[in-house]
This record gives C-alpha cells, structure tokens and sequence, in this order.
C-alpha cells in the first residue's frame, strides 16, 4: 500500500493484497479494482517538483472531431459530447504521457471545468457515466490518463513474476505536477482559436475532483501548501487522505485562501479508510461538506445505483454552488443527500468512522 501508516500497521495486510492484485491482474479482470495503490513501497523522494517545473504547451491542433457520448446521462439536460487532447508533459527522455478526455455540453458558452484524476488501476472509462452526469449538468470535464497507475500492462516498467507488468505506487508523488499540466494545457486550448474546446471553458472557474488516489492528488493541488494552484476554485475528494509524506507542505494552511471542500466516503470502504476521510474534512476550514455512503464498496459506490446518482447529484450542487454561481445550490442539498443510502452534513467535524487515527503518519 502506498499510505505510510499502512506500511508501518499493515505489513501482512498489504503482502495478501498484492498477491490477490497479482492474480487479478493476470486474470485480466480490471473492473473490480479498487483502485488504490495497493503495490507501492516507500517512496525515495517525498517532494514532488514544484508548481513551476512544467511548462510545456499543447497545440490546438491536439483536440479531435467531437463524438456522441453513451450511456445516457441520469441528472442533466445537456447532449454530451467528448473531445481527446495529446499532452505529453516534460518531452524528452523523461517525458509522461497525459492523454486526456473532454466531456462537454455540446451547446452554450463558457463553462466551468472540472478535472476529474482516476483512482489507481481504474481506466478512466469506468467513471464514464459519473463524468457524463457532470457534463450533462453543464460542466466541462477533463480526465486526464495517468502513467503507470492506469491498469497495466505499461511500457518500461516492471513486471511481475507471472509476467503481469506493473509500476509502483510511487508514482503518484510526480501526480500533482501532472495535474497542475492538464489543467494548465486544458486552459491553453480552450483559449486558442480552431478547436472543439475554443471559448467553451471559463478558465476562473476551475474545480477538481478525484476518485481514491485521484482524490489524494486532487486534495493535495487545492489545499496542499507546496503542491497548491491558485487557480482550483473548489475541490470534491470520493474516498480520499492527506499524503503529507509523499506530497510535503501543510494542508489547509491559513495563510492560504480557503478552498470549498466536499469529501465523499462509504463507511463500509475496507481500501480507503472512512477515517482518512474525516481526517481531511475535519482540518479543513469552512465552507466544507461531509457526504456519507453506507453498504457499498470502494469503487462501487461511485459505480452503481442508487449511490452514483446521489453522487452525481450531491458533487453537482456543490459545484453549482462554488463554481456556477449559484449560491443556494447547497441550501436544500438535503432533499438528494439524505436518503437510505446517504447523509450529508457540514459541520465543523465529520461523524466518526472506522479505521487508523492518523492516515499519514511517517513510515
């Protein structure tokens, strides 16, 4: 597991998780993942390049021939359609692939964008219906793929001894660079003339949201002192922590402006603490929201009926609220969050859940 409090607590725990991932892996069953790191080792570097480090520039030109989206969305009213950018971050022997998806309301104007980071070994396309729900909704959505954490097999790196290539947990320390790119080569294009994305995205108003260790790098570029970029407006974590080991800096220092938070979890996730959870919501500062999931898995809450449609629904209205300018989005969001599957509340603690006190101890 790549959490340090895991590697310190939960040595034989991780050993029998491995070797279940391996077995998996080999059988080519992908969408069961759970989508956390479960393979990482301590990093070797635990801070990450600074905000200025990458500076590359996509061309217009990356944007593709807009296609029809499916499944059919559940919340919104607008047609969907998706666009590919070709980003390639640092180019040269060192460089990382970040091909990236767009999902967008095929009519209106400028819209807010939401960033959206996959969990770890979940392809992006298994939250296509909880990405299209938020495009329906009136979103831009940009989902970049990140390297070596997307499910294998993966280039150059390692394999197991059945031979199934994987690539260590560690990676994600180079994560939050990779989404600071994105969000910055998202923004270019949309400002450049001749492309599906030209004048569709209104660049002050940028929204992440991240699923596992997609919620952790997403968590970490919004609230993170040494990963933090100023242009994240709000920030949805679905079963995610603080990583302070891996990311370095201090979340939710004063000194920065307060960044609206939505943390989402099941209580019955056994990947991802529910207490990660109420960790990060109970050290951030008001405005914050704490949506709670009951019965449901790691990934299957985000997956399946009825809970990704109250997902969908929640994450929605708080977007509406802190990117949309509607502030009383947020007023009744009761009337979808309370229900046999969920409740919500924003108070300035979580309520308890299970699991470790402390999810980023030093190893």
């Amino acid at each position: 597991m790549r959490r340090g409090v895991y590697r310190s607590r939960q040595v034989v725990r991780r050993q029998l998780l491995v070797a279940a991932v391996v077995v998996l892996a080999a059988a080519g069953i992908w969408f069961g993942m759970s989508g956390r790191s479960l393979l990482g080792s301590s990093p070797t570097t635990t801070t990450a390049p600074p905000p200025t480090s990458t500076t590359t520039t996509v061309p217009p030109t990356n944007t593709t021939t807009t296609t029809p989206v499916g499944p059919p969305a559940t919340i919104g009213a607008y047609q969907v359609a998706t666009a590919q950018l070709t980003l390639v971050e640092n180019p040269g022997p060192t460089q990382r692939p970040l091909p990236t998806t767009i999902w967008y309301p095929e009519t209106g104007g400028a819209r807010p964008l939401l960033v959206f980071s996959q969990g770890f070994w979940t392809a992006v396309a298994t939250y296509d219906p909880l990405i299209t729900d938020w495009a329906s909704a009136g979103f831009v959505v940009a989902a970049p793929t990140y390297p070596h954490t997307n499910p294998p097999p993966h280039e150059g790196t390692p394999s197991t001894p059945t031979g199934t290539n994987i690539k260590a947990g560690e990676d994600i320390v180079h994560h939050p660079a990779d989404l600071r790119f994105v969000i910055q080569s998202v923004l270019s294009t949309a400002g450049q003339a001749g492309n599906a994305l030209t004048g569709r995205i209104d660049p002050s108003e940028v929204g992440l949201v991240g699923h596992s260790d997609g919620g952790d790098v997403s968590l970490a570029v919004a609230a993170d002192s040494a990963q933090r970029t100023a242009s994240v407006k709000a920030v949805a974590v679905l079963s995610g922590a603080e990583l302070v080991n891996f990311f370095g800096g201090t979340y939710f220092t004063p000194s920065l402006p307060a960044v609206p938070l939505l943390a989402v979890q099941s209580r019955t996730d056994t990947v991802s603490f529910p207490s990660c959870s109420v960790q990060l919501y109970d050290g951030a500062p008001q405005p914050k929201w704490y949506l709670q999931l009951d019965g449901v898995s790691h990934l299957a809450g985000y997956m399946t009926a009825p809970t990704r449609t109250v997902v969908a629904r929640v994450t929605t209205r708080f977007f509406d609220a802190e990117l949309a300018h509607q502030a009383s989005a947020m007023a009744t969001v009761s009337s979808v969050a309370d229900t046999a599957v969920s409740t919500i509340s924003n108070g300035p603690q979580a309520p308890a859940q299970p699991g470790p006190p402390d999810c980023d101890a030093t190893p």
